[in-house]
């Protein structure tokens, strides 16, 4: 792995900006990747990658990673350094192996004691029911879709007002904010929903 100027992975944990802090000091986990072309009509005149890994800590305190190297005339930006986000992206592997049970652990202890289990504003009941942002629906009558940074509850045969609706915010939708893997394995696991 390519070395972090800022950022040391230890055997349990990892060291930021001389600081320590443990594996299960590790509450969440993001990581973001992004590619920005710059075109001019149909000439590529740059690429700007970034990768930003955001580990929040149960203190609450929040630490932050982030990259970017390319290309970009126009913004007069140059800084080739793909070792750089590759790293970052090696360190969040690496993280997101290592505290997985954990960061799973407040979601399954949430299902066996509600009934449910919450990732951000949507609650995925053992039931089969889903509620997001109070909306109840139910996993056999939607489809659930992913993009970018987005999932879709989406229902199956909608009415002409909710397919105007969708096209005007893309339906019922929550954002994928940290812990995606988690959330992905949870959903397989109760609900056999995988990507």
């Amino acid at each position: 792995m390519a070395k972090l100027t800022e950022f040391v992975l230890l055997q349990d944990g990892f060291e930021f900006r001389g600081e320590r802090y443990g594996d299960q000091d590790i509450k969440h986990l993001a990581i973001d990747e992004i590619r920005t072309t710059v075109k001019s009509g149909f000439v590529t005149t740059g690429e700007v990658d970034s990768a930003t890994l955001s580990i929040e800590l149960n203190s609450g305190a929040k630490v932050e990673l982030k990259s970017r190297s390319g290309f970009a005339p126009l913004a007069l930006y140059f800084r080739d350094r793909p070792e750089e986000r590759l790293a970052i992206r090696d360190a969040y592997k690496t993280l997101a192996l290592r505290t997985f049970n954990m960061r799973a652990e407040p979601h399954l202890k949430q299902m066996q004691s509600k009934g449910y289990f919450e990732y951000g504003n949507c609650k995925f009941f053992k039931t089969g029911d889903v509620v997001l942002n109070g909306e109840r629906m139910r996993l056999n009558e939607i489809d659930i879709s992913r993009d970018y940074d987005f999932v879709f509850l989406n229902k199956r045969n909608p009415g002409f007002l909710a397919k105007v609706a969708k096209g005007w915010n893309g339906g019922p939708h929550f954002r994928l904010r940290h812990d995606q893997d988690v959330l992905f394995a949870l959903l397989d696991h109760f609900f056999s929903i995988r990507w």
